[in-house]
C-alpha cells in the first residue's frame, strides 16, 4: 500500500529521532519499489 506524501514527511521527521522508525520507513520504501508502486 502506497503511503501519502504527507505520511512520508511525518515518517522522515520521526526517523531523524528514532532508529526503529527509520528501519520501518526503509522497509516500506523497499516494499513499494518491489511492488512497482514507486515507479508509477
Amino acid at each position: 500500500m502506497a503511503i501519502s506524501f504527507y505520511g512520508k514527511e511525518k515518517l522522515i521527521a520521526l526517523a531523524q529521532k528514532n532508529s526503529l522508525a527509520a528501519a520501518i520507513f526503509y522497509r516500506m520504501m523497499v516494499n513499494e519499489i518491489n511492488e512497482g508502486l514507486y515507479w508509477n
